[in-house]
Order: structure tokens, then C-alpha cells, then sequence
């Protein structure tokens, strides 16, 4: 076998491909064990044919095909383990010469997993500030107003704010506690916010100087999840059909899944850097972490058939490594920072 190859823009790359003659011969015993077990002959049970039988039953052509198929399938998988290729998705082939006796020519076009060159992301992340976080009254009275409204009496009137209306609703120490719980509650969000900011700040810094060519196929996977995440908050928040929605946007499906593209190569683009700033900082998760966040996530979903499937098993494995070494990343940045 032989092969060149050449890189594509969008961190794809062709790879041109020649396979003897003699190498595509190798899988002609593989295509008749395959073929064995498809065929069936009066007085064989199916997959039990003798393979010589077999091989008189299929034609020239099927034989041929096959044979090309198996070629090309372990010549992808060789090129793929020699090189080690980091593959995103399926890859593309193009036959350019196939004929019974004579060299194969064709083409795989693939997506890789794109190098990042990453900017000195520790630097970066120490010119962040943090903003201070406060209390506005006008903020406690809102809450405190939408409390009041939640229990609004059957004539329009809203119930006094006393220490009856807050032991009513779970304060046993009347209004001043229900106050100081409703500020620390207020409190508590404004930093969480502040802290997704923070740490979003820091990300988009730094992937804005890091440089990489983002996969194309990520950046449609991304598109189609932000449409699904659309279509689900239409659904759950706004209680109207989808295609309400879309003529209340003034868009088509089509048009609106354009309009995600920008976000998309945003949100690949940092994820790419985050992901490479994990492997250069050697940050991953123990065996332990992984096991406790497989499982809270199996306890926020109990309805699940994750934890009778062995191949989701293992898909809910990899997606708690990648929570937890995400999150570490953001610590580590966030550490950088002070």
C-alpha cells in the first residue's frame, strides 16, 4: 500500500491512496467467509456452506466488490493507526481507479482533531478582574414582592408583609429571617453568575489569541445541538410550537440554524483550547471523581436505562471524565487569575 497526503483548510486532510493488486488478494478469504455467512444452499443450514461452494455461488462482480471494500476498510484503519490520526466523524472516500487486476486508486478525505497552538493562557487569565458583587434593595423588595403575589388572596389583594406572611411560608423566624434567607439566596446567585462570567471572560480571552483551525464537522454538530436546545426551550418556556416560533423570529429552520453558526465556532473554538490546556497541564480526574459524578448523574435521571446498558455505561464514563476535567480547567484558570 501506498499513500500521500495533504492537508486541507478546516483541519481536514486527503489522503491519496494506491493498494497492489496483490494486497487486495489478501482479503479475498476474508469476502468469503463474509459471503459464508450470508448464503444458504439446499442441504446447508445458513453460514454453514463449504467455502468452496461458496465461492462458486458468488459472481465475479460481488466478489470484486467486496474484495475492494475490505481493501479499503484495512488500508483506512493501517493509515489511521500508523499516522495516529486523531479522526473526528466518518470519513469520505472517493474511488479514482478500480478494475479486476489492477492497482486501486482512491481518495479519504478525513476531519482531525485540530493542533492548538495555545497563547501563555496564564498571563492572559491574571488580567481578568473579578466585579465586586452587591445588594441592591430594590432587588430584595422585588423578591420579596413576588413572594407576596405567589400567595395573593382570592379577592386581588396581596397578603401584608409581616411576621405572619413569613412563617406561612417556611420562615419560623418571622420576617427578619425570611429576609436575611431571601438576601443570602439573592447573594448566592449573584455570585454563581459573576463566577460563570468570570470564567467565561477568561476562556473567550484566551481562545481569542490561541490559534487552530476549527473542525467544520464540530462546528455542524454544535449548530444542530443549539437548534435542538432551541426547539426544547421553545417547547418548556415559551409553551408554543416550533413553527410558531419561527414565524414569530421571522426565520426558517434554515435560516435560524445559519444564525447559530457564530455561536458554534465560539463554543468549539473554546473548547478546543480548554481541552488543550487540560492535556498541557496533565489535568484529568481519578477513579473516584468518576465514579461519584457517573453516579449523581444516574441519580438525576432515574428514569434512565444508562445503568442497565453496558456501551451507555460507557458513554456516561467518558461524558463524567470530560465534566470533571472541564471543570478542573476552570479552576486551574481561575487559580491563575488571583
Amino acid at each position: 500500500m501506498e499513500f500521500e497526503k495533504k492537508d486541507l483548510a478546516g483541519s481536514r486532510q486527503e489522503i491519496k491512496v494506491t493498494i497492489a493488486i496483490e494486497e487486495q488478494e489478501e482479503q479475498r478469504e476474508k469476502a468469503l467467509v463474509l459471503f459464508q455467512k450470508e448464503i444458504s444452499l439446499e442441504g446447508f443450514r445458513q453460514g454453514h456452506v463449504p467455502i468452496n461452494m461458496v465461492e462458486d455461488s458468488v459472481s465475479k462482480e460481488q466478489m470484486f466488490a467486496k474484495v475492494m471494500e475490505l481493501s479499503i476498510q484495512n488500508a483506512y484503519q493501517k493509515i489511521v493507526k500508523e499516522e495516529n490520526l486523531q479522526v473526528l466523524g466518518e470519513p469520505e472516500i472517493q474511488i479514482k481507479k478500480a478494475k479486476e487486476g489492477e492497482p486501486l486508486e482512491f481518495t479519504i478525505q478525513v476531519s482531525l482533531f485540530p493542533l492548538v497552538e495555545l497563547p501563555d493562557y496564564k498571563k492572559i487569565a491574571s488580567l481578568v478582574e473579578k466585579q465586586k458583587i452587591d445588594m441592591q434593595e430594590e432587588e430584595l423588595d422585588r423578591t420579596l414582592k413576588w413572594l407576596r403575589e405567589s400567595k395573593k388572596k382570592e379577592d386581588g389583594t396581596l397578603p401584608e408583609l409581616n411576621d405572619e406572611f413569613a412563617k406561612s411560608i417556611g420562615s419560623p423566624s418571622g420576617l427578619t429571617g425570611l429576609k436575611e434567607n431571601v438576601e443570602k439566596g439573592l447573594l448566592m446567585e449573584k455570585e454563581m453568575q459573576e463566577k460563570n462570567r468570570f470564567r467565561q471572560e477568561i476562556v473567550a480571552n484566551v481562545a481569542k489569541e490561541a490559534k487552530l483551525d476549527v473542525p467544520e464537522v464540530l462546528v455542524k454538530r454544535e449548530q444542530q445541538a443549539l437548534l435542538s436546545q432551541t426547539k426544547q426551550g421553545v417547547k418548556e418556556m415559551l409553551k408554543i410550537d416550533f413553527e410558531e416560533y419561527l414565524k414569530n423570529v421571522k426565520k426558517t429552520e434554515e435560516e435560524l440554524l445559519d444564525s447559530l453558526l457564530s455561536q458554534a465556532e465560539q463554543r468549539i473554538r473554546e473548547f478546543l483550547v480548554l481541552d488543550a490546556i487540560a492535556k498541557k497541564e496533565e489535568i484529568s480526574a481519578n477513579k473516584e471523581e468518576v465514579e461519584r459524578e457517573m453516579q449523581k448523574v444516574l441519580a438525576q435521571h432515574p428514569e434512565s436505562k444508562l445503568a442497565k446498558d453496558s456501551l451507555d455505561q460507557k458513554e456516561l464514563k467518558l461524558y463524567s471524565e470530560g465534566v470533571l476535567r472541564n471543570e478542573k480547567t476552570l479552576q486551574f484558570l481561575e487559580e491563575c487569575a488571583k
